[in-house]
């Protein structure tokens, strides 16, 4: 692989890492102001701002060409004060970590 198509792989995801840091701030905000108008003090935002888990996988699949290709697959977990999380899980080629963690946090 050429240094030139290296260097426009790593711009690319690093564009894709903005936006989606961009999306987990965004989404920060929004549950933020819910919580301010449900009446909840910011020590609840506290709480829930960040997940408490976060889950990293690399699962490894010998391809039908004989090729090992490796998938990495996210979990996050933004609280478990009432039992078992739910949702947090993506399963997409180009997902990541921030979008998950977005997700995440809008459904908890």
């Amino acid at each position: 692989m050429s240094i030139t198509k290296e260097l426009n792989d790593l711009q690319s995801q690093s564009n894709e890492n903005r936006k989606a840091s961009s999306l987990f701030k965004s989404t920060q905000s929004v549950v933020h102001e819910a919580l301010n108008k449900l009446g909840y003090s910011d020590d609840m935002f506290e709480l829930l701002k960040e997940p408490i888990r976060m889950l990293t996988v690399h699962i490894p699949v010998r391809m039908d060409d004989g090729k090992v290709k490796i998938f990495t697959g996210y979990r996050a977990q933004h609280n478990d004060a009432v039992g078992p999380t739910k949702g947090g899980v993506r399963f997409h080629p180009d997902v990541n970590e921030e979008e998950v963690k977005a997700l995440s946090l809008w459904m908890s």
